[in-house]
Formats: C-alpha cells, structure tokens, sequence
C-alpha cells in the first residue's frame, strides 16, 4: 500500500484507486484485519503484521475521539504507510465523517439504504462544490450494505453516486436474514462496482465468501480471541474432569 500513500501519512491514502487496480485485477485483492477491541496496544501489533488494510471499529465500540484518531495514526505510522486506516464510523452524521477523515483514514459508512442517505454521506465526505462537498479534504468511502432494502436500492445507488462510492460492503451479519445475494452481486457486475466483506470459517467458507472481493477481511482481534477462547474452554471441560486430582491434593 506504500504505493498509494498520501503525501502525508496524516492523510488517507489513495483508497480508491487501490480498490479500483484490485478490481481491474492490475494487484491482489486487498487483505484487511478488522480492530474491534478499541485496543491502542493491539493496533500498534497488527499495523506491523503487513495487512493492506486495517478497519477500525468505531460504531460497536467505546472509543472516544482522541483514542480513534491515535489509532488511525499509529495505524498509518507504525506500518510507515504499509497499512491502510479505514474507519467503520458510528453513523452518517457530517462530523463523525469529518473527524475519521481529518485524522487520517478513508470510512466505511453504515446502514446506507436510500440514494438521498448516499448523497448525504458524499456531500459531508468530498471536497468541493464540483464534487457536491462540503468538508475540506477528499477521502475514499465504502459504503455497508446491511438490509433487503439497501440491496433493493443498490442500483439506483450505484447509477445516482456510484461514481463517488470506492467500494460497496456487504454488512452478511446484519443482513443475514433478508439478504438477497443474486441481486447484490448482480447489481454489481451492472455497474462494474468493487465488493468488500468479511471471510471467515472453515476453508470451504472463507473461499465462498471471498469471492469476487477487492477487499477482503481476513482476521480481526475479537474474532480470532472468541474463537482460540472458546476452543480453550470446550478443551478444559471436556478434558479436566478426567484428571485424577486426588494424589495430588494428598501432597498438598
């Protein structure tokens, strides 16, 4: 990502045209780490490991504003530009954008179902009345799709202001029950728009749900700590009752 780096590393990087060289195949889909645990002290380890991007998660998480804009930056300099900050940002309102942005990171924006919520998320987002902005400097933005509605709408999304939009993220936990997945990706292909997302599980799995992503999240610090936990857990419950304690309660 060094390739795409801002002139300074206090700026987001060049987010969109890396999603855009990913899925014109010209690089290899990017690869993300997601940060939920609104850990400086984990961030500042993984900005080392040499993901292309690393999400932070601002909207399920206690962070205040000093903590997100010094994990953007330790993101950004710790990797000395190698890693990308993305911030997943609480909601569509004009100065949480703003903050993410001017501390450094391209966004992800949630809950995004109509065209107007879009034009809104740009005009806070863009710089300029060209690009029909309204803040002062350019960032990339993706935008999470997480209802039967937002898939619905997707189209007229993608035709009114999909040429603002970096990438399109399909948010499978929230829309699990009302996803229509055909159309998604259908919608996508129409408008030759670049898909991000999460993979995970078994190899079948991550496969599957690494298809046809420019930007794939391939691990995150609470996923990978419920998952090594409760195998740890399963492991002493079904192993620790067997142990014969009683010699060595006589030594003690």
């Amino acid at each position: 990502m060094a390739a795409y780096r801002a002139p300074s590393l206090f700026q987001p990087h060049r987010a969109r045209e890396a999603l855009a060289d990913t899925h014109a195949g010209r690089i290899p889909p990017l690869i993300g780490y997601f940060a939920g645990l609104s850990s400086t002290a984990i961030t500042r380890v993984a900005a080392s490991f040499g993901y292309d991007i690393i999400v932070v998660d601002w909207e399920h998480s206690t962070l205040n504003l000093e903590t997100m804009t010094q994990i953007v930056h330790d993101i950004q300099f710790m990797s000395e530009g190698r890693s990308m900050a993305f911030v997943r940002v609480p909601g569509s309102y004009h100065a949480l954008i703003s903050y993410a942005m001017d501390a450094g990171a391209s966004i992800i924006v949630p809950q995004v179902e109509t065209v107007e919520q879009a034009g809104q998320i740009i005009a806070a987002a863009k710089f300029g009345r060209k690009a029909s902005g309204s803040r002062s400097a350019p960032p990339d933005a993706s935008y999470l799709i997480e209802s039967l509605e937002a898939i619905h709408n997707l189209n007229v999304i993608l035709a009114e202001v999909g040429d603002q939009i970096g990438s399109v993220w399909l948010g499978s936990l929230d829309a699990r029950f009302s996803m229509d997945i055909a159309l998604y990706e259908s919608t996508l292909r129409k408008h030759n728009k670049p898909a991000s997302g999460l993979a995970f599980g078994s190899y079948e799995t991550n496969i599957a749900m690494a298809r046809g992503k420019s930007f794939v999240v391939a691990a995150g610090d609470m996923f990978g700590l419920i998952e090594t936990r409760l195998r740890d857990l399963a492991f002493a419950r079904e192993n620790y009752t067997k142990i014969d304690h009683s010699q060595v309660y006589k030594e003690l």
